[in-house]
């Protein structure tokens, strides 16, 4: 696969280079603008041949602004790995296609993402008030921590989803664990539901220590971005398609994980899933993602 991107990329004179052990970065300048902004398209296994007929279309459209970046990962794991790629850059938008075989030719799908959910980590560790006394005998920080892990894995809905990650319990010199932690990711769609989540939890916490006589430390270490103000993005995008004469599907939120989604952990990004029909979409596609989403 790696030698027929190459071959592609150099019959189209599109700049490239490659990336040890994560795989091939393409980019395409636009002829004005501020080549520090950028759309970051990816391209899996499944998809690369439509994605690459994608950019070798844009990189004879000079009407966009910015830089855009295509990049063909070497195995699934690469795009998590590829977040410094990006560091100097103001990356506006991450788009991949999507899995959904069902579109017709000139159909479009927009999806938004669970990347574009806020991302926040909760650790969580429990000890007992006084060592070695009847605190430890009596099992409080297992049955704190039992209560805690239920408590927060009940808090998702419609806009969140809180996922427990790791539980441990540790016992060294007694026969009952003398301390606990765990810690889980929680996922929301939107700003309010974010800080009630948050608010929940810091309750659920202090009642916990009266109830079990413990000290429970808990973190909750935000990761950026939250939803609301990418969606806007989103659905301008699909305004556009439709006054293009394209079928417009608006997909729901999803909360699926995907290795491509760095680009929420590290940036204030956007990212959606779009699919088209067939090839033959591909430059009309292209206005769609780089025109209304790279020149806003």
């Amino acid at each position: 696969m790696a030698a027929d991107i190459y071959c592609e990329l150099d019959a189209a004179g599109i700049s490239y280079r490659m990336i040890e052990s994560r795989g091939v970065l393409a980019y395409v300048d636009g002829r004005r603008g501020d080549n520090g902004r950028c759309v970051v398209l990816y391209a899996d296994e499944y998809y690369w041949d439509k994605v690459l007929c994608l950019t070798t279309s844009l990189a004879t459209d000079a009407d966009f602004e910015g830089r855009l970046y295509v990049f063909f990962p070497s195995d699934k794991f690469a795009g998590a790995l590829a977040a410094s790629l990006f560091d100097s850059h103001d990356v506006v938008a991450a788009v991949m296609p999507t899995e959904n075989f069902s579109l017709k030719q000139g159909e479009v799908l927009f999806c938004p993402g669970k990347m574009q959910a806020s991302r926040d980590v909760l650790r969580v560790k429990i000890t007992p008030e006084q060592v070695g006394g009847a605190t430890i005998a009596n099992n409080h920080v297992v049955s704190a921590l039992s209560e805690l892990a239920l408590r927060v894995d009940s808090f998702g809905g419609e806009d969140c989803r809180v996922l427990l990650n790791d539980v441990e319990a540790k016992a060294e010199y007694y026969p009952v664990p003398h301390c606990a932690d765990f810690r889980a990711t929680i996922y929301c769609l939107k700003e309010g539901v974010r800080e009630s989540v948050r608010s929940m939890i810091l309750g659920a916490v202090a009642e916990l220590q009266y109830k079990y006589d413990v000290a429970v430390e808990a973190t909750v270490i935000p990761c950026e971005p939250c939803v609301e103000n990418d969606l806007q993005l989103t659905y301008e995008a699909m305004l556009y398609a439709r006054e293009e004469g394209y079928v417009v599907h608006d997909g729901d939120a999803e909360f699926s994980s995907h290795p491509f989604g760095y680009v929420a952990e590290h940036y204030p990004s956007l990212m959606y899933y779009c699919g088209v029909g067939d090839h033959t979409d591909c430059r009309e596609l292209a206005a769609v993602i780089v025109k209304n989403i790279l020149n806003k």
